[in-house]
């Protein structure tokens, strides 16, 4: 497998154990020390994300859907850009955006350094 495919298989793997409720799965797809910025809302480390999520987010309650993205890889880094679709299960709100990530090579896979979202009005 490429890096971009294996990019790629990551950013799907990460959308589906979100939107699973998978959170400990989910966070392991971060650096320890890796970031999560929302909307300028930024959130430093797994612990803090995945304490962030727990306080609000539940099993099933959103669907993530992202366009192909286009990604960089630079050595043991990559930059990846996709647009995404996020709706609310329950009441059927949606929400449109941009994933902006900074990717690391590590020895068993790539793990998030940095993910920015942002939203479209």
């Amino acid at each position: 497998m490429s890096d971009v495919e294996a990019i790629i298989a990551t950013m799907a793997e990460y959308a589906h154990l979100l939107d699973d409720g998978r959170l400990d799965e989910w966070a392991d797809l971060y650096l320890e020390d890796g970031e999560l910025d929302i909307a300028g809302q930024v959130l430093g480390g797994r612990t803090a994300i995945v304490e962030y999520l727990r306080t609000g987010y539940s099993a099933g309650s959103s669907t993530h859907i992202f366009s192909l993205p286009d990604i960089r890889v630079t050595g043991d880094q990559a930059r990846a850009v996709a647009d995404f679709l996020l709706v609310t299960n329950s009441s059927g709100a949606v929400s449109v955006g941009r994933v902006d990530d900074e990717w690391v090579r590590c020895p068993d896979r790539w793990r998030l350094r940095m993910r920015r979202i942002s939203l479209k009005s």
